[in-house]
Order: structure tokens, then C-alpha cells, then sequence
């Protein structure tokens, strides 16, 4: 960015900062990129995520809605909305605009990602683990897998899906399948981690009742 300012760089830099919780400075390289290129639809949803992130829910979701309302064909925007909308704890309105995407878009795993994460947030295992499993059936195959990937994002959910319905021996295959491929991934998405330690001890009592 410091040689070359341009929106794509500054949407890398930002996005990278967002995975590292890094939210204030992320904040900042998204106020410069909208500077750059205020139309921007991608920056302005990543905004709207960097300020829930930050517990700035009424900033978050007046953005969100304003993309949806501007581009209101837009996946993307409606997946953002729903995610702001989980995130402040209104969870009917995030229920139905996650409905919305996956319907506008069935082939489009973004959107069942989001109804997912929904769903988890309502601690409905068996509606969670159903759109993860839609999610991994729109993915791109991976040859190798990355950390922040949406493939260890579906992972992820579908532990969290399994961990909620008492299913925890996979539930932690599934999570250690996520650490295998991204080693900081409890670190920096902390709401994981109690969901990864409740099934890696109650698998344990199951390994030791079976012996």
C-alpha cells in the first residue's frame, strides 16, 4: 500500500488484518480504500464486518443494510448483513436474510456458510451441520488447503455443528483438521475454542467408558 495505494491492495491488506483481529488497523486501511474508491461494494461489506468485530453493531448494520439496499441482488451484501445482524444478537432478522441468500443463490456456498453460522449462533446443531454440508458441496475443490479458506471455515462449522449435537468424536476430528491446516486458528477466533474444548473432553470420557 505504502508503494502502490490501490483498492485491491488495500482489500488484501485489510482482509489480512480482519483474520488477525487486527480490527482498528484494518478499520483504518478500509477508511483509505473507500477514500480511493468510494462506489466500492467489496470494501464497504468488509467494513461493515470490521466494525461488528469491534462491537460497533449500529454503525455495522446501518452499512450493511445501505449496500443490500443499493445492490439489493448482490449475494455478497445480504451474506454480510445476515453476519452483522448474528453478531448483534438479532438473530431472527439474521435467520432471515441468511434464508434470503441461500435462496436467491442455492449454488452459491457463501450463502449456506452464513445460514450456518446463523444456525450456530441459535444452537441448532442438526440446521448448522445441514447447511455446512450444503456449504462443502458448493466449495471448489482444494488441492491445499489454506488457513482463512473457506474450506476451513466450512470445517470449522461443521465441528461446532457436531459439538452442539454431542457428536464430539467428530466433532474434534473436524477441529483438528482445521489446526492441521491453520495451527492459530482458536487464537484468533476465540468464540471457537469452547466448543473444541467441550468435545475434546467429553470425547475423552467416551474413550475411557468404551475402555
Amino acid at each position: 500500500m505504502r508503494l502502490a495505494p490501490s483498492l485491491t491492495h488495500a482489500l488484501n491488506l485489510a482482509g489480512t488484518l480482519y483474520e488477525l483481529s487486527r480490527l482498528d488497523e484494518a478499520e483504518r486501511v478500509l477508511r483509505d480504500a473507500l477514500a480511493l474508491d468510494p462506489r466500492s461494494a467489496q470494501a464497504t461489506e468488509l467494513l461493515a464486518s470490521v466494525l461488528a468485530g469491534q462491537d460497533r453493531y449500529d454503525e455495522a448494520i446501518k452499512i450493511a443494510r445501505e449496500i443490500c439496499g443499493s445492490n439489493p441482488d448482490a449475494v455478497s451484501s445480504r451474506v454480510v448483513l445476515a453476519g452483522v445482524l448474528a453478531e448483534a444478537g438479532r438473530l431472527d432478522e439474521a435467520l432471515k436474510e441468511a434464508k434470503a441468500a441461500a435462496n436467491t443463490a442455492p449454488g452459491d456456498a457463501r450463502a449456506h456458510g452464513a445460514l450456518g453460522a446463523v444456525y450456530v449462533k441459535m444452537s441448532d446443531g442438526t440446521a448448522a451441520l445441514a447447511a455446512f454440508e450444503r456449504m462443502a458441496e458448493r466449495l471448489m475443490p482444494e488441492t491445499d488447503r489454506l488457513p482463512s479458506s473457506p474450506w476451513v471455515w466450512c470445517i470449522a462449522g461443521r465441528g461446532i455443528a457436531l459439538s452442539l449435537l454431542g457428536r464430539h468424536d467428530e466433532a474434534v476430528a473436524a477441529f483438528e483438521q482445521v489446526l492441521r491446516t491453520d495451527r492459530e486458528f482458536l487464537e484468533r477466533w476465540p468464540e471457537v475454542a469452547p466448543h473444541y474444548q467441550l468435545s475434546s473432553r467429553d470425547a475423552g470420557r467416551e474413550d475411557q467408558g468404551r475402555r
